[in-house]
């Protein structure tokens, strides 16, 4: 693999997900978007907080899982930002990019950030779980010149649970995952987007687990 070249696209994101305790900024009004499936379309009025706080850093808490994230793609970054400094300010998942003259996640494939125009919210097992709901709704197998592994799935997070005593995150995932239609390079590139979206936000342990099951087994350990 690659290692990772700095190659960015920036999305806007709705923030119907953001918990009462915080306000997001205002986005910009962009053109429609092809990317699906998106539910809401963002305005240059600030989004209204919803949802339900997430834990904070006491022991063994759960919290519930917030709803997918949709997004629209802008071409423009902001103006008053570095592309490292985006990276830890804004909310940032993981998509594919192809090696050169292939169209799949085969070969020497890369796994790039996507940074969003959303802030993040200080607080990290909050903005981890939005960047995974904004992973899973890309929706499509494509995005410019980035692939998009998860295109054939519907995930989304059925519980979150921190552990402070040995510093783990433990993520049961739900949804549709429909492995035997699924390549082993896309398998490979799955595990690659969702560990690599999960580890950008400075954690150190985790258990992923799909309907109670452990999903590296399911997605396979190569």
């Amino acid at each position: 693999m690659k290692t990772p070249s700095i190659l960015m696209i920036f999305v806007v994101l709705a923030a119907a997900c953001a918990p009462a305790s915080t306000t997001a900024l205002p986005a910009t009004a962009l053109p429609t978007s092809t990317a699906s499936p998106a539910t809401s379309t963002p305005s240059d009025t600030p989004l209204p907080p919803t949802g339900t706080p997430l834990p904070s850093s006491t022991p063994s808490e759960t919290s519930s899982p917030l709803p997918t994230e949709t997004f629209t793609p802008t071409p423009t970054a902001a103006a008053t930002e570095t592309i490292g400094e985006m990276l830890k300010t804004h909310i940032v998942f993981y998509l594919i990019l192809p090696e050169k003259g292939r169209t799949d996640a085969c070969g020497n494939m890369s796994v790039e950030p996507i940074i969003s125009k959303r802030l993040r919210t200080g607080d990290k097992f909050q903005d981890v779980q939005i960047a995974l709901n904004m992973l899973f709704s890309v929706g499509s197998q494509f995005y410019g010149a980035y692939y998009n592994a998860l295109w054939n799935t519907d995930l989304e997070i059925a519980s979150f649970k921190y552990l402070k005593e040995i510093d783990e995150v433990q993520i049961d995932f739900t949804g549709f995952l429909p492995l035997s239609q699924i390549s082993a390079c896309d398998k490979h590139a799955i595990r690659e987007q969702i560990w690599t979206t999960f580890f950008h936000y400075e954690f150190h342990q985790k258990v992923f687990t799909y309907n109670g099951k452990f999903l590296i087994d399911q997605l396979g350990r190569k």
